[in-house]
């Protein structure tokens, strides 16, 4: 299977002997001959899984996930994946469900128990990456003003910054007040008698 799917194979001859100590650097053939294994191969009574969001296998319908604290029964099955990250062949326990159950989560009509909720839905953008989105501009802008400081005239420099803080899309920080926005500060050091941003 592995010859049909173009799988090569290399010894590696550090390892330890009387074993097999093949390898390939061919992922995609391994991966390939792996899927062809589990539609061919499949064990009596295996179930082969299918792959759902984030990588993960999916859990067939009619079927509940097992547990690991929970006791193995007879009528319980080994479902099989090809796992994409280290390309093996996992397991995962399943149990069929009771026809009760099947009932209830398939009849048409039927309502959702209001313990149940939503999957939430992933933001576009981390808090970390938004994190890091704000470092990469403030270091744009610093370059930005750097090339042009001799240049510029003052009061365009000005106007940005009375228009940053007017946007309130700025932090100010003091090496007294590293760790504190000091923007209310400085725009009333800029504006004694106040300002309507």
């Amino acid at each position: 299977m592995a010859k049909a799917c173009g799988v090569v194979w290399t010894e590696d001859l550090f390892a330890e002997g009387g074993k097999d100590n093949r390898f390939t650097e061919d992922g995609s053939a391994y991966a390939a001959a792996q899927e062809q294994w589990l539609a061919d191969c499949l064990p009596e009574g295996g179930v082969k899984l299918e792959m759902g969001e984030y990588e993960r296998a999916a859990t067939p319908e009619g079927y509940l996930r097992l547990p690991h604290w929970m006791e193995a029964e007879e009528t319980d099955v080994m479902g099989y994946f090809l796992n994409p990250n280290t390309l093996k062949i996992d397991e995962i326990p399943l149990r069929p469900k009771e026809e009760e159950e099947q009932e209830v989560t398939t009849s048409p009509g039927s309502i959702a128990p209001a313990s149940v909720a939503a999957p939430k839905e992933r933001a576009a953008i981390s808090g970390t990456g938004l994190t890091m989105l704000g470092l990469i501009r403030t270091q744009a802008l610093h370059a930005a003003l750097d090339a042009v400081v001799e240049d510029v005239d003052p009061w365009d420099l000005v106007a940005a910054l009375l228009l940053a803080l007017g946007g309130q899309n700025v932090s100010v920080h003091t090496a007294e007040n590293a760790h504190y926005g000091q923007r209310d500060a400085a725009l009333a050091t800029l504006f004694p008698e106040g300002a309507d941003p």
